[in-house]
């Protein structure tokens, strides 16, 4: 017999198994749940993927103390009409699970990635300051800043999930 309704066939095996009435609506639940968390998880598959990487940079803040940021770099290829002046990004590991997201700014200075251009896309996810150094010491911020690192290693790759257009005005034609 070819099953084509199976809740209807669940709900039926329950009663006539005696099976207690207040569990099939908990199986059945359960069954439409198992089958709905592989298409939520795999979402990002068909969004463009990139390589990228966060790096350490080092600087000083306003008072003159060490600082520490973590930069998103990721190179993009504007295939719209229209100038980019950033993105919206899930990080990806080496199995393309989602470990973080973020925005990142594209272009250079003032001048966006134009249409059928190349360009970078940029910001600092994360930064610690000279602050923290004072308060910890050098050696817990030492190993704040290393333990940081490694976590932010996992990223390969990202993939873009929206843009920030330059121009946000309405065309009318």
């Amino acid at each position: 017999m070819q099953i084509t309704n199976l809740p209807y066939h669940l709900t039926n095996w329950a009663k006539k198994n005696q099976f207690v009435g207040s569990h099939a609506p908990l199986l059945i639940a359960g069954l439409y749940l198992l089958t709905a968390i592989p298409a939520i998880a795999d979402k990002h598959s068909h969004l463009p993927t990139m390589p990228c990487d966060i790096r350490l940079i080092f600087s000083n803040d306003e008072r003159g103390m060490p600082s520490v940021g973590y930069q998103l770099s990721l190179q993009i290829r504007n295939q719209t009409a229209r100038d980019i002046a950033g993105v919206s990004v899930y990080w990806l590991d080496d199995e393309s699970a989602i470990i973080g997201n973020s925005a990142a700014v594209c272009g250079l200075k003032d001048v966006a990635v134009g249409p059928s251009e190349s360009g970078p896309c940029e910001i600092i996810v994360q930064q610690i300051g000279g602050t923290l150094l004072k308060k910890l010491g050098q050696a817990t911020w030492t190993e704040i800043i290393n333990n940081q690192l490694t976590d932010f290693r996992k990223v390969k790759q990202c993939a873009i999930i929206g843009y920030d257009f330059r121009d946000n005005k309405l065309k009318t034609y």
